[in-house]
């Protein structure tokens, strides 16, 4: 399977029937599904359209190890018009006139490291076969022995639209919710780079070398911490999938996600502290550029690249 963050993220809740089954479109296109079975006894429904020959490709994968958990979800493709049908559990419902291909979950012993979040996930299961007819394909995702969080990547052809683009910090948020953690953990080194940061810009103010009352420079210092925090929840995500998934070559991949935000913070943080008073047209077009290189690599949570933009075109003082 690729990369799961190279697939767009899709969250779906309430699909435990066939009539409330979750629509994927555009099947072709790379989505990465992330839901949750809260029943042993029942089954998440998906559906989508395909043409006859088109190529399918549907991954099963959780965040949990199967060992401990006891969570082996298994999934079926439910083929229109197909006379296969293979032994599935009684509750799982299949539409009149289809049959089925049942792909069992196995435990993979390992969890696979995820560089792009960075993250971790259990690879479960995978099938990938063309629709040997035209129409409504459905997936149901199962598992008779547990209950938990899963994850169905499907597709093949990686692209982002725009809104998906502006959405993905906080889609990889509930990500990581998804994977058993906690909010305000994965939140705690922004928090506490903005707190512990903005005390010690403070500290520094009152003694004279801060950014004094110039609104620019405490825009950009904020900034700048927003962008330090980011770099330390990647470091944070980096080291909790590593101590899953054991030490992994994808870490060099991971690094520039670290690397680049602390770049854009230690720039913002020298045009804040520094002691020359005067913002030139020079500083300003150096935080704007600043502040469009953290969007498009979607760090900062925007809050960063949001601050330091703004700095680019605050007056220089407080009016007294």
């Amino acid at each position: 399977m690729a990369s799961v963050s190279a697939h767009t993220p899709l969250f779906s809740s309430n699909n435990f029937d066939l009539q409330s089954a979750y629509t994927i479109n555009d099947p072709a296109k790379s989505w990465a599904i992330y839901a949750n079975l809260p029943s042993s006894s029942g089954a998440a429904y998906y559906k989508f359209q395909m043409d006859a020959g088109g190529d399918m490709d549907i991954s099963l994968l959780s965040a949990t190890n199967p060992a401990e958990s006891h969570f082996l979800p298994s999934f079926v493709l439910m083929v229109p018009g197909s006379v296969s049908n293979e032994p599935l559990p009684s509750f799982v419902q299949v539409p009149a006139g289809y049959g089925t291909m049942v792909v069992n979950g196995a435990d993979p012993g390992k969890a696979t490291y995820e560089p792009f979040s960075p993250g971790w996930y259990y690879q479960l299961a995978n099938l990938s076969a063309s629709a040997p007819v035209t129409g409504i394909y459905y997936i149901a995702v199962f598992d008779p022995n547990g209950t938990g969080n899963f994850g169905l990547p499907v597709g093949y052809l990686e692209g982002y639209t725009i809104p998906q683009i502006i959405m993905l910090p906080y889609d990889l948020q509930l990500v990581f919710a998804w994977e058993g953690q906690n909010p305000f953990i994965v939140l705690l080194p922004m928090i506490l780079a903005l707190v512990l940061g903005g005390m010690l810009v403070y500290w520094s103010n009152a003694k004279g070398r801060g950014p004094q009352n110039n609104l620019s420079k405490w825009a950009a210092a904020f900034g700048g911490l927003a962008f330090l925090g980011y770099a330390g929840i990647n470091i944070y995500q980096m080291s909790l999938a590593l101590s899953k998934t054991g030490w992994d070559p994808g870490v060099a991949a991971s690094l520039p996600f670290i690397l680049l935000p602390l770049v854009l913070g230690t720039l913002s943080l020298r045009y804040a502290m520094r002691q020359q008073l005067k913002t030139t047209i020079i500083y300003r077009v150096g935080l704007i550029i600043i502040g469009g290189i953290g969007l498009m690599l979607w760090t900062g949570l925007y809050l960063g690249p949001a601050l330091v933009m703004f700095a680019a075109f605050l007056p220089p003082y407080k009016p007294r």
